[in-house]
């Protein structure tokens, strides 16, 4: 894959993403950093990098939009929590909603 084209679209393209992948991959890095143990510096960096890995250069505006309001990406953030905690517990890859 281009890696430019990656930096650009995301891994899902350009269309807007939906609350459900907005809270899902919240609920994973949320899940993922506290296992690791990590400082807020490193949650966030981690954050970061998966928001614009998941939603290419509206990562930052899909992060800071789900940090003024995170209590409406509840249900999408346990999902994203318990997919990450299944991962680790010898479940299946992990797979982001793709509809509401």
């Amino acid at each position: 894959m281009n890696s430019e084209l990656f930096v650009k679209k995301g891994i899902f393209g350009t269309p807007k993403p939906t609350d459900q992948q907005i809270g899902w991959t919240a609920g994973f890095c949320d899940a993922a950093t506290q296992s690791l143990g990590l400082d807020d510096a490193g949650v966030f960096a981690i954050m970061a990098v998966s928001f614009e890995a998941a939603f290419g250069k509206a990562g930052q505006k899909t992060l800071t939009r789900w940090l003024r309001d995170q209590s409406s990406f509840e249900s999408g953030m346990i999902q994203g929590g318990n997919a990450y905690l299944d991962w680790m517990s010898g479940g299946q890859n992990p797979i982001m909603p793709l509809t509401n």
